[in-house]
């Protein structure tokens, strides 16, 4: 197997990208353990009760992305995707919403670069999945395709979006779309729409899911962008769960 380096990391909370002042990252998954034991046993029984995730970002003091991590403090709902090391578009990825309960906007002793640091626990599912777009969307266009498991019920598809700016003036549609091989042949079937989001909203994100089930295994972004010379700064996360 090969090993991976930790660097040039995607790390993306809420409308923010937090890879180019963070320099630590850490998401560990758990599940309740619980005891089954009964008076007919001599070793102890477990179970898997319900699972939950925690992200811890640390890094260096910046006050733009400091105002964003103080609004997402204290509240439910905040939308991450962390990517696998070195790579981007296609990357393994993991994406959740999550609740940020701790954050220290500095600390470190006198002469140290100002650091932060930051909390949080998952809020809902956390999902495997895979970069889908980390790109500047300057025209309508598509993002590469990404194959994942089919969501048949009881799984869904999960979709987590970051707008980290956009142009005065113009607006942006993102749908995920799904067909059944790579060839996205008629340009595919429209599973989850964001609607359309202003400049003026930039930085935005949003989480979704597709929960009506398809057999399909091939799903992309579709941009939709007006303005005069627009763009977009975007990251996508897609995963099935």
């Amino acid at each position: 197997m090969a090993e991976s380096v930790l660097r040039n990391q995607r790390i993306w909370l809420n409308g923010r990208a937090l890879q180019t002042q963070a320099n630590a990252v850490a998401l560990s998954i758990a599940a309740d353990e619980l005891d089954r034991t009964s008076l007919a046993d001599s070793f102890k029984v477990r179970r898997g009760g319900l699972k939950s995730g925690v992200v811890s970002c640390e890094g260096f003091f910046d006050a733009d992305l400091d105002a964003g991590l103080d609004q997402a403090f204290g509240v439910a709902g905040q939308i991450v995707t962390i990517g696998a090391p070195d790579v981007g578009e296609g990357a393994l990825a993991y994406g959740l919403k999550a609740f940020a309960g701790d954050y220290s906007p500095w600390g470190g002793k006198i002469g140290d670069l100002a650091g932060f640091s930051l909390g949080a626990v998952s809020d809902g599912e956390l999902v495997r999945g895979a970069i889908a777009a980390d790109r500047t969307v300057s025209a309508n266009g598509t993002g590469v395709g990404i194959q994942l498991p089919a969501p048949a019920a009881p799984l869904r598809l999960f979709a987590g979006l970051h707008i980290l700016s956009m142009s005065a003036g113009a607006t942006l549609d993102v749908e995920v779309k799904s067909a059944p091989t790579n060839a996205f042949a008629g340009g595919g079937t429209t599973r989850i729409d964001f609607g359309v989001v202003n400049a003026a909203a930039a930085p935005f994100a949003a989480w979704s899911s597709f929960a009506a089930g398809t057999t399909e295994t091939w799903f992309r972004a579709a941009f939709t962008l007006t303005g005069t010379t627009p763009q977009a700064v975007v990251a996508l996360f897609l995963g099935v769960a």
